[in-house]
């Protein structure tokens, strides 16, 4: 799959350490929550629309990783792509 390829490709690159400031650590409970809702999201909803969510969901629980682990920088990626899977998401739905 092309996202866990990139999400190799990611981890082999330098990664950015620093501190995280305070308001992140509300991104462990954000990620239980999200873990929780996903059981029952995706019910009704098929075809590509459904793999472009499910990508999606897989790169928000990467990007959730990598703010534990420091690697910050490795969420640029996952960002943008989540951003193309969204507007292909709202494009479709708006034909």
């Amino acid at each position: 799959m092309l996202l866990q390829d990139k999400s190799l490709e990611l981890a082999s690159q330098t990664n950015l350490h620093s501190t995280l400031p305070p308001s992140m650590g509300s991104y462990s409970h954000m990620s239980r929550v999200m873990e929780q809702s996903q059981r029952t999201l995706y019910d009704g909803i098929c075809g590509p629309m459904k793999q472009l969510m499910e990508q999606n969901a897989q790169a928000f629980n990467q990007i959730n990783t990598n703010l534990s682990t420091y690697k910050l920088q490795d969420n640029i990626d996952l960002f943008c792509h989540t951003r193309h899977n969204i507007n292909s998401i709202l494009n479709e739905y708006h034909e």
